[in-house]
Parts: structure tokens; C-alpha cells; sequence
């Protein structure tokens, strides 16, 4: 079970390190290029926003398994 929150936790991270750099290039594309490029980068910015709040949900989830129940 640990080897499980481990992987899902190392998955999270990755999708937390992809969508930080992701919108890192974006700002400096919109920045650089003007407004036309500004709906691809929110666009690309919720998609990967999306995969690291699922991936978060994953983690709690596992973490949930975890915990004793209280008995009653």
C-alpha cells in the first residue's frame, strides 16, 4: 500500500513540475508573441492543471485507505 501512495505521489509530483513549466514557456510566449497565442496557453494551462488536481484526488484517496476507520 505504501509503494502505491509512493508511485501516485511521484506521479503527482512530475504533473506539478510539468504544469509549472508549462505555464513558465507560455507566459513568456504570450509575452513575446502577443494575444494571439493566449487562448493555446490557458488552453494547455487547464489541461495540465486538470491532470495534477486528478492526480491530487488520487494521492487523498490512497491516503484515505491509510487511515484506521474509527469503529462504530
Amino acid at each position: 500500500m505504501l509503494l502505491q501512495l509512493e508511485q501516485k505521489s511521484d506521479a503527482l509530483t512530475h504533473a506539478i513540475d510539468d504544469f509549472l513549466l508549462d505555464l513558465m514557456r507560455l507566459a513568456f510566449i504570450v509575452e513575446c508573441y502577443g494575444r494571439g497565442f493566449e487562448l493555446l496557453a490557458r488552453t494547455l494551462a487547464r489541461r495540465r492543471l486538470a491532470k495534477v488536481r486528478l492526480l491530487s484526488g488520487a494521492v487523498d484517496s490512497a491516503r484515505g485507505e491509510m487511515t484506521p476507520k474509527p469503529d462504530g
